[in-house]
């Protein structure tokens, strides 16, 4: 399944269990390094607390930088409480209980919480994230197991509305992940999540504009999903790509873009560019990657598509025009907008159609395209278009 699917599953199954007052089952997400599992497990947050209209927390708990002490908390003796003699047996408070200072925290609206910043009481639905459980230790994936079966180890017990979700990485990935113990694989669900572009493209353009990434790394990664979506580990230990760290790359070139380049909305091509590129997807990846930037040089500027759409330049190359849709659907606003629908349907009907999603998925842009005269016209003539690049 793709991560869009087992968001679903996490969401779903969560919601069934609160409706039937007892713990949502543990799952195992199982993957590739780098596409998104962390983040789907937040973006679940973030569904569960819209459908359920209240605040639900995430504690994100790191299993391989841990020791079984962490897990089970520390053996304390302590007087019997029935005053009887002899001792009992307590553990103190495992840092993976969710509290005030290890729990995020996301509201209905999307506003998110760090760890220490949220005043109210610990929300009663939530998610403990159990990251890098194949890279864990025996020792400590034997006290993990309880916790992802019963929500308990020791005698400490997760709250009833939250759940376990655990992720890891396959042994062939030659990530550090350990063999796997046969009594942990009956008690919890695993789910395997492959790589899709379609659900990095959507989740892509749904982003904040601070934090989308540039319209040419996404058009990369629709180009080239051999390369940023592998299914394999390539050999050796150079860096290579991954949805992660092209958007890392991505992140560290818009810091390193000049004032000429923020002024024309491209990414820097200069040779500390490079570098830091080949330090993030290595060095195959990296000359490909600077081979498409440079189809930047046949885009049109937004000016002279205001200017005006019918006469502003238009790429004659479909790989350039990708790039295009891509980059009018990210300056869009509401001054622009009946221009750029009209530059649009100058483009070819199938990259109409992408630059028209993307649009789609940002609600505010989306507002001013559904504002104009142009964009209705254009909806009217394709919508069957839509619904089938939607399905």
């Amino acid at each position: 399944m793709n991560l869009d699917q087992a968001k679903q599953v996490m969401l779903r199954t969560h919601v069934a269990a609160l409706s039937g007052s007892h713990r949502a089952n543990g799952l195992y997400l199982l993957s590739g390094p780098g596409i998104g599992k962390s983040d789907g497990v937040m973006q679940t947050a973030a569904n569960l607390a819209v459908t359920l209209n209240e605040p639900v927390g995430v504690v994100v708990f790191m299993l391989a930088t841990i020791s079984s002490v962490d897990v089970r908390g520390f053996m304390m003796p302590a007087k019997r409480a029935d005053g009887q003699a002899g001792m009992d047996t307590y553990f103190s408070t495992p840092p993976w209980y969710p509290t005030k200072m290890t729990t995020y925290v996301v509201e209905p609206d999307g506003t998110w919480h760090k760890p220490g910043t949220w005043q109210h009481t610990v929300p009663r639905v939530g998610i403990l994230f159990l990251d890098e459980f194949g890279q864990a230790e025996d020792e400590v994936k034997k006290p993990a197991a309880e916790l992802i079966y019963r929500g308990i180890v020791g005698t400490t017990e997760l709250p009833m509305g939250w759940r376990v979700v655990a992720a890891g990485n396959r042994m062939s990935d030659r990530s550090g992940v350990m063999r796997e113990l046969m009594f942990i694989i009956n008690r919890r669900c695993q789910l395997v999540v492959d790589p899709s572009p379609a659900c990095w493209i959507d989740w892509a353009n749904a982003q904040a504009p601070a934090n989308r990434p540039h319209y040419l790394t996404m058009s990369f990664a629709q180009k080239q999903p051999h390369l940023v979506f592998r299914d394999t580990v390539p050999p050796g230990s150079d860096p290579f790509c991954t949805p992660r760290t092209l958007c890392l790359l991505d992140r560290d070139l818009m810091a390193l873009r000049s004032q000429e380049d923020i002024a024309k909305d491209r990414l820097p091509l200069d040779p500390i560019a490079r570098e830091v590129a080949s330090g993030w997807i290595g060095g195959g990846e990296s000359a490909q990657f600077f081979t498409h930037l440079r189809y930047a040089n046949e885009l049109p500027e937004i000016a002279d598509i205001e200017r005006d759409p019918a006469k502003a330049k238009l790429p004659t190359n479909a790989d350039a025009q990708m790039v295009c849709g891509y980059m009018l659907a990210h300056n869009v606003t509401e001054k622009n907008a009946p221009d750029v629908i009209r530059y649009i349907s100058r483009l070819k009907i199938e990259m109409q159609v992408l630059s028209v999603r993307a649009i789609q998925a940002q609600p505010k842009t989306a507002k001013f395209m559904l504002n104009t005269v142009g964009f209705t016209q254009w909806l009217q003539q394709n919508k069957d278009l839509i619904i089938a690049s939607n399905s």
